[in-house]
């Protein structure tokens, strides 16, 4: 029948850790984590608890071999939540990369995002159709073509009046 003294050196196997690393991980001596692997040694309870929160282990596992070894894992994995709700890649690297702006950053990220949003009308526009859509196009498009026409033809008659004196 396995011991304490067994499920901590079968822990720190599953691992692929040696003594000296696995107490390095822990805070502990090699020589601590040698006597706690021994069989009869009384383990301290700090080491229990201390290697069941660094490694994820069941406390009830580590101290009495029921149940799984592996506690469940109450952390929040970001790249699952994103495919699980049919992310793309592009749309987890936005997300990532946002979260290592600093806070100050973010905070006016955030504030931009809120005025655009509170100054956005509450029900959303009607669509409009494709005709709509072209003609307002067309319009921005030649309102653009002759300022930029009107600003070239100034500069021109500048640049020759300029030149004429």
């Amino acid at each position: 029948m396995e011991t304490l003294n067994d499920r901590i050196r079968l822990a720190r196997k599953h691992f692929s850790l040696s003594q000296k690393d696995f107490a390095d991980q822990l805070g502990l001596s090699q020589r601590s984590i040698s006597w706690s692997e021994q069989s009869g040694n009384n383990v301290p309870d700090s080491t229990i608890k201390s290697i069941c929160m660094a490694f994820s282990i069941s406390e009830q596992w580590l101290r009495d071999g029921t149940g799984p070894m592996q506690s469940q894992s109450n952390s929040f994995d970001l790249t699952q939540y994103v495919l699980d709700r049919d992310g793309d890649p592009l749309e987890l690297e936005i997300i990532k990369a946002y979260l290592t702006l600093p806070k100050d950053i973010r905070q006016a990220v955030l504030d931009h995002f809120r005025q655009c949003l509170s100054s956005s009308p509450s029900s959303p526009a009607p669509a409009q159709s494709v005709e709509e859509l072209e003609e307002e196009y067309k319009k921005r498009h030649s309102a653009s073509a002759s300022t930029t026409t009107s600003n070239a033809s100034s500069t021109t008659t500048d640049g020759k009046a300029a030149g004429d004196q």
